[in-house]
């Protein structure tokens, strides 16, 4: 798959308008991929403007600063998005916070929330394209050429597909109350009244109705948020992670995740997702099922948080009662 046919998918699966504006956000340092992407917007009349801070340029940058000066991340950019029609994210890897200080960190996390405040509030269409990085590619012992060979088929599949695959799942999942079983763990969640969400590659305008805005590439998967109070048990993890919830928020497991709540929970349904070791591309493999943690207002969930994290459930079972 060539880089102008994942641009194509990239800017389908968010329809910006003719005169339009989108952000292109580089968070890959790979100048073939954002190039494309911009190359595409234009082709179409729609103005790119690149935010260009690669995550390994990122990460220097907060080692290097003082959090009254990392406070500014977000101004013009929370301005830029108020006029734009929409946000494609190039690479999906969190930068290396290893070593920052923590009120940098916090200062560049409630920046970051300036922005999501304006993203979430007017539902722009929102794409994350899993581009691989070439520190992504050494983390996982591939090559970068081998990890574009391994992830990038799986943003190619038909939207006809992907859309079959959600029909079928929909049917089976759409039900008030979600049992999520994993290794010697059970977790119950309450949907209560929330909408079925769906990722088939595409923001369409009835997604962003029901408050589905955001789409990444590779696709495929349905997932709902659920009452955030609502979620009670336990729950296994890829890595041997077991996270505790107790009226809805996590008390026991890694430090940094306490406290927080449910984002969403989903299944995979991605026929050509093959497992790499990176969630973005694992989650959506056929019968993979995910859970988040932390900000849904985007997803007209109810929880404000500065954390946004998926993870991969450990050999997990979602039903339904």
């Amino acid at each position: 798959m060539s880089w102008s046919e994942v641009a194509v998918a990239a800017v389908d699966g968010i329809s910006p308008p003719t005169g339009g504006l989108v952000v292109v956000r580089d968070r890959c340092g790979r100048p073939e991929a954002v190039y494309a992407v911009v190359a595409e917007l234009e082709r179409r009349g729609v103005t790119a403007v690149v935010d260009a801070v690669p995550d390994e340029l990122f990460a220097s940058i907060l080692h290097g600063t003082e959090p009254e000066l990392i406070e500014h991340f977000g101004t013009h950019r929370a301005a830029m998005l108020e006029t734009a029609d929409g946000v494609i994210t190039l690479g999906a890897q969190k930068p290396d916070f290893d070593g920052v200080k923590p009120e940098v960190l916090q200062a560049f996390l409630r920046a970051r929330g300036v922005m999501g405040e304006v993203e979430a509030r007017r539902r722009l269409p929102f794409l994350v394209v899993g581009v691989p990085t070439p520190r992504l590619a050494r983390e996982l012992g591939w090559s970068t050429a081998e990890l574009d060979r391994a992830v990038l088929p799986a943003i190619a599949v038909e939207r006809r597909v992907l859309a079959d695959a959600v029909e079928r799942a929909a049917a089976e999942l759409d039900r008030p109350q979600w049992v999520l079983e994993s290794p010697g763990c059970l977790l119950t969640a309450d949907r209560g009244g929330r909408e079925l969400l769906s990722d088939d590659g595409h923001v369409s305008e009835v997604d962003r109705a029901r408050g589905a805005a955001t789409s990444n590439l590779p696709a495929g998967s349905v997932y709902s948020t659920v009452i955030e109070e609502s979620v009670e048990g336990t729950v296994r993890l890829r890595g041997d992670i077991v996270l505790t919830f107790e009226e809805g928020r996590v008390t026991t497991g890694p430090e940094h995740l306490r406290g927080e709540r449910v984002s969403h929970i989903g299944v995979g349904l991605n026929p050509a997702a093959r497992p790499v070791g990176w969630v973005l591309n694992d989650e959506h493999q056929v019968g993979a099922v995910f859970l988040a943690l932390g900000e849904n207002r985007y997803l007209d969930g109810r929880n404000a948080s500065a954390l946004n994290e998926d993870f991969v459930v450990d050999r997990g079972r979602l039903g339904c009662r």
